[in-house]
């Protein structure tokens, strides 16, 4: 959507529910009037589908993500953007993936011949809604994949389900897939919006994530 005054920012929401993105959580999103605010507000707004489990492992949604980004870049001349403002967002799950891809931001490449990938992925600023940030230790155990609202979750971490996979290569994925163990050098600035009775996502997944961002030297705050 976008604004009849628009400012020329845009923010890009990863829309996923328990990993899945479809027609239904794309209308919570619009239901619940986020858009409606940002739009009023003058910020163009991108709804990105990063696939779901059925189809797609935790990376491929990452990289699809990334693909989003490029591609609105590329194309933020014809948005009315600018292309070096453009952050991201996402609540739960899109949270979670937004989390990697702003912390594993892809370069661009100069020289190819791809205008998508001539784009690099950063994005200067990250809001998220209630993450999981830690699949490793999520609330003093590691995540669940059996067990996550009556849902299978475990081809998140590989395509063929964890059952033939060595716990030293589950854990491997979990960390690869967990954004508190993903902290590098380019941390844009985090807002965090959790709260503290969630039955779901422990409210100690955002606390972490914002200690081990401000730990490494970045700008992150938790409401």
């Amino acid at each position: 959507c976008s604004s009849d005054l628009p400012n020329g920012l845009g923010i890009v929401d990863v829309v996923s529910g328990a990993w899945f993105s479809d027609r239904v959580v794309l209308n919570e999103h619009i239901g619940l009037g986020v858009y409606d605010v940002l739009c009023a507000h003058g910020y163009t707004v991108f709804a990105l589908s990063p696939g779901s489990v059925t189809k797609c492992t935790g990376l491929d949604m990452v990289r699809h993500v990334h693909a989003g980004i490029r591609h609105i870049k590329a194309r933020s001349k014809d948005f009315s953007i600018d292309a070096s403002r453009l952050a991201l967002a996402g609540a739960s799950a899109g949270g979670h993936l937004a989390a990697l891809a702003a912390l594993n931001p892809r370069p661009a490449h100069a020289r190819s011949q791809d205008i998508f990938r001539q784009q690099d992925t950063t994005v200067p600023g990250v809001g998220l809604f209630f993450p999981p940030t830690d699949l490793v230790d999520y609330g003093g155990k590691p995540f669940d994949f059996m067990h996550v609202e009556g849902l299978r979750l475990d081809t998140l971490l590989f395509e063929d389900g964890i059952q033939r996979h060595s716990s030293e290569e589950v854990t491997q994925r979990l960390e690869e897939l967990s954004p508190v163990r993903q902290i590098g050098e380019f941390l844009p600035p985090f807002l965090l919006i959790h709260g503290d009775a969630d039955p779901i996502v422990p409210i100690s997944q955002s606390e972490r994530l914002v200690a081990a961002i401000q730990g490494a030297g970045g700008n992150a705050t938790l409401i």
